[in-house]
């Protein structure tokens, strides 16, 4: 027996009602683009076009216009697609109080500007993360060709790249950077593989400058890696002088430029390259390091195929290019804080087995330490 369902003439203004609400929701949550049209508070809808605030929804995009001074006068509470500061703009963090702000990408053009307004404020953030909507191989980048100066007299704001999906996370550019404290961290539980002859993983690197040489130089207070998906893996009979070594870098943090890091170089997880730019020759200077965590790990044994090798977690290779140099100063100490015979996998490395080919690859580095080799 069929069952109809009548509606009078109430009961259809309900449902009209019900679908307006809907469609007005629906429209109410929709990403939007946001052009700076005047100088003014991130805060006043009237700086922008459309008018509105970027960030009341996640995935909103804010452009800053050529000649506009956006002053961030607030935390927006959502994640934006993208930040992006034409030729002539300038985002300013403001005085008043500490702001964050949420994005997957900053893009700093050529004679854009990120600053901070002076005060005493040393806690604000600059967060590089991905949408929740994003797949987990979405990249997060922060690049700047202009100029990022987050350092203005007291006035500090963090740079923190930060997800807990399998994806590249990039500070990279050709601009001037000034930055307060670096931090990269990867929280991905993403299973690496131990087999010695699988390809390497590279899904999840990290990536400090652009290739170009000792001409770019990335100036910050401190550096700070956590990267949960790097590692290195390789056999451990191999003759390296006279064959090509089978041994990967998984998901490595790699420097392309010049560092200057007047405090810690902290890696607590990961494998970080200081030098992955082939031809090049590069000149670190850092204040002092501290290597490993409660979580480095070492492990010796056979592969599945029966081959014995050696992964680390944790390492420091000081090059890992072809044809390339690096000098690095430490004038503080070199430490590993959080190691016990229960953890000890660390590794520090002057020339990576994967420089080349491991056969003849004309790439050297240095290390200068003034202070102690302290373990």
């Amino acid at each position: 027996m069929r069952k109809h369902l009548h509606l009078g003439t109430t009961g259809k203004k309900a449902w009209l009602l019900a679908l307006s609400l809907l469609c007005f929701c629906t429209t109410a949550v929709a990403q939007i683009t946001y052009t700076s049209v005047q100088s003014g508070s991130w805060s006043n809808p009237l700086t922008w076009l459309p008018n509105g605030v970027p960030g009341t929804v996640e995935g909103d995009e804010a452009i800053i216009s050529t000649g506009d001074i956006v002053t961030l006068d607030v935390s927006p509470p959502n994640t934006l697609a993208s930040v992006t500061v034409d030729d002539g703009g300038t985002l300013e963090y403001d005085n008043v109080a500490a702001r964050t702000l949420k994005a997957r990408d900053v893009t700093v053009n050529s004679l854009g500007k990120i600053t901070l307004q002076p005060s005493a404020i040393t806690t604000h953030q600059l967060l590089l993360e991905p949408l929740s909507t994003d797949p987990a191989n979405m990249a997060t980048t922060f690049q700047n060709n202009g100029t990022v100066d987050l350092v203005v007299g007291t006035a500090v704001c963090t740079t923190r790249f930060s997800r807990s999906t399998y994806g590249p996370q990039s500070l990279i550019g050709t601009g001037t950077f000034d930055l307060g404290p670096v931090i990269m961290e990867n929280f991905s539980a993403t299973l690496l593989p131990n087999e010695l002859d699988d390809p390497a993983e590279t899904d999840a690197t990290q990536t400090i400058g652009q290739s170009g040489g000792s001409s770019i130089e990335i100036e910050m207070q401190s550096l700070e890696i956590n990267n949960q998906v790097g590692q290195v893996r390789f056999a451990v009979t191999i003759d390296y002088l006279n064959e090509t070594p089978r041994y990967r870098e998984d998901n490595p943090t790699v420097v392309l430029a010049q560092l200057k890091i007047s405090g810690n170089l902290i890696l607590k997880r990961g494998i970080l390259i200081l030098n992955r730019a082939d031809n090049t020759s590069l000149t670190h200077s850092v204040g002092s390091i501290q290597i490993g965590s409660n979580t480095s790990t070492s492990v010796y044994g056979p592969d599945p195929n029966g081959e014995n090798g050696v992964l680390h977690n944790t390492g420091i290779a000081v090059v890992s290019a072809t044809n390339a140099t690096t000098n690095l100063t430490v004038t503080g100490d070199v430490t590993a804080p959080s190691l016990s015979h229960a953890n000890e996998g660390v590794t520090i490395m002057l020339v990576s087995p994967a420089s080349g080919t491991g056969l003849n690859i004309g790439s050297t580095s240095g290390a200068i330490n003034d202070r102690g080799w302290k373990f």
